[in-house]
C-alpha cells in the first residue's frame, strides 16, 4: 500500500488553515526544505515526507506549549487510514517529537535530524525575519520601537539557531541565512541611525 499523501496534505491544510502563526506555508516549506536535505543521502522518504507534513499539526489544536508531543495524539490513528507501514511509526513519532529546540530530546535517526534542521532553517532568512516580526505583533511582544524591539528580536533569531543543526546541508544553509539576517541588522542600523 502506498502513503495516501494527497490525503495527509488535505487534512494538513484544514487543520492549519487561518491559524496565525502556525500556517500550512510553514508546514510546506519545511516539508521542501526536508526534501533539499535528504538529497542523495539514505533516508526513509516516507517517514521523512510524513513526519514533516505533521510536525506541527497539534499547534493549530493546542497551541504551541509542548506540540512536539501532543502532536502523536493526533496522528497515531490517522497513519493507517493514510497508509504508512505500522513499522514506520515510531521513527515518524521520534521526528516529530524531537523537531523542535524546545524538546528535551535529541533527534537520533537521519529523517529525524533533517526535520529539526528544516524547521529552524524556516526561522531564518527572510522569511524568518517576516515571521519573527509577525509573532512578535501578534504576542504584544513588539511595543513599537524598531531601534530596540527589532534588533533584540533579529539578534534573537540568529542566537536561538546558532549550533543547533545537525547536517552539513542544514549548517550551510543556516549560516547563510544567518548572514541574512546580520546584513540585516546592518542595514537596520545605517537607517536607524541618522544624524
Amino acid at each position: 500500500m502506498m502513503v495516501d499523501y494527497k490525503s495527509i496534505k488535505e487534512y494538513v491544510m484544514k487543520i492549519h488553515s487561518n491559524h496565525p502563526f502556525a500556517g500550512y506555508d510553514h508546514v510546506e516549506r519545511v516539508h521542501g526544505i526536508c526534501m533539499e536535505l535528504s538529497q542523495g543521502l539514505d533516508v526513509d522518504e516516507d517517514v521523512l515526507r510524513v513526519a514533516a507534513y505533521l510536525h506541527d499539526i497539534a499547534v493549530p489544536i493546542y497551541g504551541a506549549e509542548k506540540h512536539y508531543e501532543k502532536a502523536l495524539d493526533v496522528v497515531e490513528g490517522l497513519l493507517r487510514d493514510w497508509g504508512l507501514p505500522e513499522e514506520k511509526y515510531d521513527a515518524v513519532f521520534e521526528a516529530i517529537r524531537t523537531h523542535t529546540r524546545y524538546s528535551n530530546s535529541e533527534p537520533k535517526s537521519l529523517e529525524a535530524k533533517i526535520l529539526k534542521d528544516a524547521d529552524g532553517i524556516d526561522y531564518l532568512g527572510a522569511v524568518g525575519i517576516l515571521r519573527g516580526v509577525l509573532r512578535g505583533y501578534t504576542s504584544g511582544k513588539y511595543k513599537g520601537n524598531v531601534s530596540t524591539n527589532g534588533k533584540i528580536l533579529l539578534n534573537n533569531l540568529i542566537d536561538t539557531a546558532r549550533g543547533t543543526f545537525s547536517t552539513e546541508k542544514g549548517k550551510k544553509i543556516a549560516e547563510e541565512r544567518m548572514d541574512f539576517i546580520k546584513n540585516f541588522i546592518e542595514r537596520l542600523d545605517g537607517e536607524i541611525n541618522i544624524d
